[in-house]
């Protein structure tokens, strides 16, 4: 799996390719950790390129919101495949983030 992060104005975007599982969720948790500090905690999670997340991901991605939760952010994320977002809906991951189609959209959202 590869992760690219960039910029978007005052916002980092975290995009990994392939499937988030087991060690790659950590990884992606790094990536993010990374993107967090460089930001001041406004990082958006592109998984366009993601088919499929596994529990470990899933676990990842709660402990990232609540420590956006911690700062007064929320982790948003877009791009999500039918899947992936379904996952999220089915685990209740879903209501702890904010999700967007496409980028551009969520990187507009931030204040």
């Amino acid at each position: 799996m590869r992760i690219e992060t960039h910029r978007h104005g005052g916002v980092m975007v975290v995009r990994p390719h392939g499937a988030v599982a087991g060690e790659d969720a950590d990884r992606v948790r790094d990536a993010l950790a990374g993107a967090r500090a460089e930001s001041l905690g406004r990082i958006l999670l592109d998984l366009s390129a993601v088919p499929l997340l596994d529990s470990r991901s899933l676990e990842v991605l709660l402990d990232v919101a609540e420590l956006q939760a911690e700062g007064g952010r929320t982790l948003k994320l877009c791009g999500l495949r039918e899947a992936v977002r379904e996952v999220l809906e089915l685990t209740g991951v879903a209501a702890a983030v904010e999700i967007f189609d496409e980028p551009g959209s969520a990187v507009r959202s931030f204040r």
